[in-house]
């Protein structure tokens, strides 16, 4: 007879969701955001289009601020170590983060969108993340991931339309 109470099934899981924010979202300590989460709303969401809103449609003049923040989220049961997120452009944003399960972290990367850095008038990247689930056997850790999430392209303009 066996007790199944005593069996833990781990299900490890990561998710990344990227905004592009127009307003600093606060403090970092290694590209990881130490104050609460940014409020974000629809037209932060990098991979939307926002209709007539040119901030929304990511349409910004030339020489705009922004910061990119990847919202990575351990949709597992376990505990994520060495979570980090990659950004196709300038490598590595957190190292190292460690995630409980259900919890969401932020990445922040700030930037500056302006038409010589683009490539047609329009900047994108790519966050991906990765974590490793050390619980399900800790002598052979799992690496979950990597999970991507692509921003639309951003077009910088000499004027606002």
């Amino acid at each position: 007879m066996t007790n199944p109470s005593h069996y833990f099934g781990s299900a490890p899981g990561i998710a990344i969701k990227t905004y592009t924010l127009l307003t600093d979202p606060g403090a970092t300590t290694g590209g990881f955001l130490t104050d609460p989460a940014p409020g974000v709303t629809g037209t932060d969401d990098a991979d939307l289009p926002g209709g007539r809103d040119m901030v929304a449609n990511h349409v910004v003049p030339d020489g705009t601020g922004v910061w990119w923040a990847y919202a990575v989220t351990n949709t597992g049961n376990v505990t994520l170590t060495d979570v980090q997120v990659v950004d196709d452009h300038v490598g590595v944003v957190c190292p190292g983060v460690t995630l409980a399960a259900g919890a969401t972290g932020w990445c922040v990367i700030p930037g500056v969108v302006n038409l010589a850095t683009t490539t047609a008038g329009q900047y994108g990247n790519t966050g991906t993340a990765t974590g490793v689930d050390t619980v399900s056997n800790p002598s052979a850790p799992v690496t979950v991931g990597p999970v991507s999430d692509p921003t639309a392209p951003i077009t910088a303009t000499g004027r606002m339309r």
